[in-house]
């Protein structure tokens, strides 16, 4: 292989190798993007997380006082009822 032929080669090679270079540069910028974006991602789910967490202790404490309140009316409605029926019984 004479020289410039060498050369030529050489130069090809090379200019090949940039090429990759610049394609792995780009995938390398891409996947610190998307890993950015993870990131991202995964703050604002636990974030919902958090707001979904607090709305279920919401929803429980909310059942909790209708049933005690269903409960405190029950006891006034028989308490009625017994009154009525002692004085239906007179």
């Amino acid at each position: 292989m004479t020289k410039s032929k060498y050369q030529e080669l050489v130069e090809f090679v090379a200019l090949r190798f940039d090429r990759v270079d610049e394609r792995l540069n780009a995938m390398d910028e891409r996947l610190h993007r998307a890993e950015i974006l993870g990131e991202d991602t995964r703050h604002q789910v636990r974030i919902v997380a958090e707001g979904v967490a607090t709305v279920d202790r919401k929803l429980e404490d909310f059942r909790a006082e209708v049933a005690d309140s269903f409960r405190g009316l029950d006891v006034r409605l028989t308490r009625v009822e017994e009154h009525t029926d002692h004085r239906g019984a007179h």
